[in-house]
């Protein structure tokens, strides 16, 4: 197994994209960090899934666009694993319209939990990875892009 021993966090994940990563790590031997902001029930059915591949799996609601809250998700990872080997950056959300048409709050909204998150969430893992002398860090993007900026 590929990631056996390595500890996970993908946000965004109980469903969608976000989802599947995590089983896949999970699959591969990796320990899993769930993150959602609103739909638990998917997430925690996605834990189970984790659970019964023999993994461990800790589910965490937070909103990744506010700094406490994806401050919170970091001190549960501490407190639950102690370690983050890999980091994916995959929540998304946001206002689809084009961008002439796009209200201010919409937009910061759009922005913190695209963008702010990778920031933050590498100021977070960091930390972590330098304790043991390795670390990955992905970010995810989409085609919703071009529905706000298209060609």
């Amino acid at each position: 197994m590929q990631f056996e021993g390595k500890t996970v966090l993908v946000t965004g994940s109980g469903r969608g994209i976000g989802r599947e990563i995590a089983l896949a790590f999970a699959r591969e031997g990796a320990d899993i960090v769930i993150n959602y902001v609103h739909n638990q029930d998917p997430a925690f059915e996605v834990a189970d899934k984790i659970t019964q591949l023999s993994r461990r799996v800790v589910v965490v609601r937070a909103n990744v666009g506010n700094q406490e809250a994806i401050e919170k998700l970091f001190s549960t990872i501490q407190n639950e694993f102690g370690k983050l080997d890999i980091f994916v950056s995959n929540a998304a959300s946001g206002f689809n319209r084009p961008g002439l048409e796009q209200k201010v709050s919409g937009w910061e909204h759009t922005i913190n939990v695209n963008s702010r998150t990778f920031l933050l969430g590498t100021q977070l893992a960091v930390p972590f990875m330098r304790k043991t002398g390795h670390g990955k860090i992905v970010a995810i993007s989409s085609p919703g892009a071009d529905r706000v900026l298209p060609d």
